[in-house]
């Protein structure tokens, strides 16, 4: 009966320690938007299935952009490790974009449904992230041509500078695609023709490069 109890008491601190870390673990991304978007890009098939492991979570994909579509707490505080690294003062959607071209399809999916609802939410589009870069910048700077065309659609502004030092600081979007695609072309084209098509009023090429320039 000793025995009996022992072990007992034994399993149900193991269980209990380990219901307590997997718990701390979720919380530490859960707590805010931009960790809530960390877990967004792993894929649940990948995490762990130890509640011992910082790769196993309460919250699944599905789980977390529920969240950041319903909830407000996330979009109302900073957890720690989001402050330890820099995240909080990203733009959110720029922040969110930089997945784009980085996670699997099914995971690009969900990060589109979250950019679209951000946008909806009235998140600011050409806010500048601690790098410099506006999020149509970061999307071009990423080849992301489905990311350039949703943000050309929802007016973000291809005029803005790029706030960055380093032979790159002024270049506009026009310029800075421009820029890259005389570096490799070949890399470039698709993206470039999308955001060319996409411009505002359909400009031109050469309407946007005169424009640039002026």
């Amino acid at each position: 009966m000793g025995m009996n109890r022992l072990a007992y008491l034994l399993l149900s601190a193991f269980l209990g320690s380990a219901l307590y870390f997997s718990i701390s673990n979720t919380w530490k991304w859960a707590s805010d938007f931009h960790g809530l978007v960390i877990l967004v890009s792993v894929p649940d098939e990948e995490r762990s299935y130890n509640p011992y492991s910082k790769d196993f979570f309460w919250v699944s994909q599905d789980m977390a952009v529920s969240i950041i579509k319903n909830l407000e707490y996330p979009y109302e505080q900073c957890s720690p490790v989001s402050k330890f690294l820099g995240g909080c003062q990203q733009p959110k959607i720029e922040y969110t974009g930089r997945l784009i071209g980085m996670v699997d399809t099914e995971t690009e999916y969900k990060t589109f449904e979250i950019l679209r609802f951000l946008i909806h939410r009235g998140e600011p589009i050409d806010a500048y992230s601690l790098e410099g870069y506006t999020a149509l910048q970061s999307a071009i700077l990423g080849n992301s041509p489905k990311l350039v065309s949703l943000l050309l659609e929802v007016g973000a502004n291809p005029y803005l500078p790029i706030n960055r030092e380093g032979k790159l600081q002024g270049k506009n979007s026009v310029e800075f695609i421009e820029h890259l695609s005389s570096k490799n072309e070949e890399r470039f084209s698709i993206l470039k023709e999308t955001f060319y098509k996409q411009m505002p009023n359909k400009s031109s090429k050469k309407d946007a490069l005169k424009r640039a320039s002026s």
